[in-house]
């Protein structure tokens, strides 16, 4: 087949000037899918819909949340790490993607080749939540029961190697004592037996937690964060409690499939971005204890790989080896 000229001048000029192409160009032209890699109603799923319903209106498409829970956010990054890379199936992720790195010797993803940033989305704390039925009412009296009945309590998480999970560890690292963990599916599976009485004491987001405290089914008595956190008036952080260690906030981001192109990945991260300055979705946010944290598709790539290098060490110190 022979190719004009003008086709052929055309289509050098279109790789010189690096035009995208059409369907890159007029993205997005049908619904996008969210993966929010955990069940819902828990903290992950909350924030995904709240951005996924101010991303829609910036990309004037619809944005539907797909809930892929298991094996600590693992199967949902795999659903998407295989999608195809055109902008419609996204992955709405957390911390638990980077301290996976540490907890399995091989994953069927490569966190920093299969994925193409987007943009962070929101930081939170994490909150340290006690049953009604355990006999303490501040952080000093936990400290001292779990030290007189080492191994006696128990911690739910949102699955094992969940920074649910390993926060607790943590936790009773830090006050030398121990407990048994007992994983769960997802964040909001293991509320009823927390306030049962079933689990003693649990670390998770703010935002999952804050309304059981609220309605008084539970008591948290320590929050993660720098400064105490407006939604927990008199409540301490953990570095007034003098455990600066327990400083550690979690984080969203958006990740893409990777070779996802740069024009859609700058309309997401800028439908992302707007998101995060939107004054309803910063409101919808502080009522679950989350902050917008806007980023740029390479700021979060760097912070990704920064988060990698910095819970590898932890977690070995902590006796946790992949597996």
């Amino acid at each position: 087949m022979r190719l004009s000229l003008k086709f052929i001048a055309g289509a050098v000029m279109a790789a010189c000037l690096g035009l995208a192409p059409a369907s890159a160009q007029d993205y997005p032209t049908r619904s996008i899918t969210i993966v929010a890699p955990f069940a819902a109603g828990g903290s992950v799923d909350v924030a995904a819909r709240i951005f996924a319903e101010a991303m829609s209106r910036s990309l004037g498409q619809p944005i539907q949340i797909e809930n892929v829970g298991g094996a600590g956010s693992i199967l949902g990054a795999q659903r998407v790490a295989t999608a195809a890379p055109d902008g419609y199936t996204i992955l709405y992720n957390s911390s638990n993607l980077v301290l996976n790195l540490s907890l399995y010797a091989k994953l069927d993803y490569d966190l920093f080749k299969d994925f193409d940033p987007i943009a962070l989305t929101a930081t939170g704390p994490q909150v340290l939540g006690v049953t009604k039925s355990l006999p303490v009412e501040n952080f000093t009296d936990f400290v001292e029961y779990a030290r007189a009945h080492p191994g006696e309590m128990s911690f739910p998480s949102s699955g094992p190697g969940n920074i649910t999970h390993i926060m607790c560890e943590m936790l009773m690292s830090e006050i030398g004592s121990s407990a048994a963990h007992i994983p769960y599916q997802g964040g909001a599976s293991q509320y009823p037996d927390l306030i049962s009485g079933r689990t003693h004491f649990a670390m998770a987001s703010a935002s999952s937690m804050i309304p059981f405290h609220q309605n008084g089914e539970l008591r948290i008595l320590a929050v993660t964060s720098e400064q105490p956190i407006p939604q927990l008036p008199g409540v301490p952080t953990f570095a007034e409690l003098g455990y600066p260690n327990m400083t550690v906030g979690a984080w969203q981001g958006l990740l893409a499939p990777a070779g996802t192109p740069p024009e859609i990945i700058a309309k997401l991260e800028k439908a992302a971005n707007d998101a995060a300055a939107d004054p309803k979705v910063i409101e919808a946010l502080g009522r679950h204890g989350l902050i917008p944290f806007p980023s740029t598709a390479e700021k979060y790539g760097e912070f990704l790989a920064s988060e990698a290098k910095r819970w590898g060490p932890i977690m070995t110190s902590m006796g946790i080896q992949p597996q």
